[in-house]
């Protein structure tokens, strides 16, 4: 078993691809890998498919990092533009576990909308779960872009 989860991202009528974490589905690691999107400025706010391919690289790189992420990640296709984005559309798509996260942006900072087994959180539930997040160790995920980020920096003077 896993901590699964699916990561989607909306904006207007647009879906972005379905992103399968089979590992770290939990809050405490979506809301840490949407932060390290914001912290390198890594998104086109509007732009699904870009979102989702960065939330790719940042989920693929802390997957990595230990040599043993191959079985963690996977991407499928979203739900059809237009489709509504209520609780009954992401059934099909929900792998247990976690949930989804549909994942927007207002003014250039995600907001999270979460549904599990058929039913949606309220604003207030996803509120308190990403403030129960961020108090979470958030270390571990921080500490693991830290040494992500040195290591480039180092092959990249290697490179030069």
């Amino acid at each position: 078993m896993g901590n699964r989860a699916v990561v989607i991202f909306t904006h207007k009528e647009h879906y972005s691809p379905c992103i399968y974490l089979h590992w770290n589905g939990g809050p405490e690691s979506v809301y840490g890998f949407l932060e390290e999107l914001e912290r390198r400025g890594a998104v086109r706010f509007g732009d699904v498919s870009y979102a989702a391919a960065r939330f790719v690289q940042v989920a693929g790189e802390f997957f990595d990092i230990d040599g043993h992420g191959a079985l963690s990640l996977g991407v499928w296709n979203g739900p059809e533009p237009g489709s509504p984005d209520k609780a009954d559309t992401f059934l099909d798509i929900d792998p247990g576990d976690n949930g989804v996260y549909l994942v927007g942006w207002k003014k250039c900072k995600f907001y999270v909308r979460r549904f599990i087994c058929g039913k949606e959180f309220t604003r207030e539930e996803v509120n308190d779960e990403r403030k129960e997040a961020e108090n979470h160790d958030y270390g571990m995920l921080r500490e693991q872009f830290e040494i992500i980020k040195k290591r480039r920096v180092v092959d990249k003077a290697i490179s030069v």
